[in-house]
């Protein structure tokens, strides 16, 4: 009779301790998932530290006049130096704001950059160029209610070469001050 008392007791505490283990595994897992300030804070700043740091000139061939990637249908940028930061400033210094919500989205929105659990806007001088079609970060579902809010900004500025085929001296077009934000949020 002793032997069949310990081998239930046995069984009681393996089973009192594979719930335990679940209920711990559930509860450490859930929190893994949610996003915390400092998640928002990185993935604000690395956005913009990719699109200052990724060259033009990686993604053209200005000898063959053509670009792939995030610059696929864009026109050749006149800087082939500028990073995508600075060819942004160039395309806002153009008149050209659909081609930088272009840009945004090929390069950032669309690639793997952006954790599934936050939201991205980018800025440029106050304007929202993405998401498409929105004026207002305040105008997109889940931003004013959301507790984990962060930006980071960057000012840029730069020039670029314009030489007219009639004049034979090459002119420098500055551009710029202006400062660009990357805003995230959780969702």
């Amino acid at each position: 009779m002793k032997n069949k008392k310990g081998y239930y007791l046995v069984i009681d505490s393996l089973i009192a301790i594979a719930i335990l283990s679940i209920g711990i595994f559930l509860i450490r897992g859930s929190l893994a998932n949610s996003p915390s300030q400092i998640q928002g804070e990185n993935l604000a700043h690395d956005t913009l530290s990719f699109l200052a740091s990724a060259k033009v000139s990686d993604f053209c061939d200005f000898e063959l006049s053509i670009c792939w990637g995030p610059l696929t249908n864009l026109e050749i940028p006149k800087n082939r130096n500028n990073s995508l930061l600075g060819y942004i400033g160039e395309l806002k210094k153009n008149g050209r704001q659909g081609s930088i919500t272009d840009l945004i989205e090929n390069s950032v929105a669309n690639s793997h950059i952006l954790n599934q659990n936050f939201n991205f806007t980018f800025m440029l001088d106050g304007s929202l160029f993405y998401p498409r079609g929105i004026t207002k970060p305040e105008d997109i579902n889940g931003y004013k209610s959301s507790p984990l809010v962060s930006s980071s900004s960057r000012i840029i500025f730069g020039h670029y070469d314009d030489q007219l085929p009639s004049d034979p001296f090459i002119q420098f077009e500055n551009w710029g001050p202006y400062t660009a934000e990357a805003r995230v949020w959780a969702k």
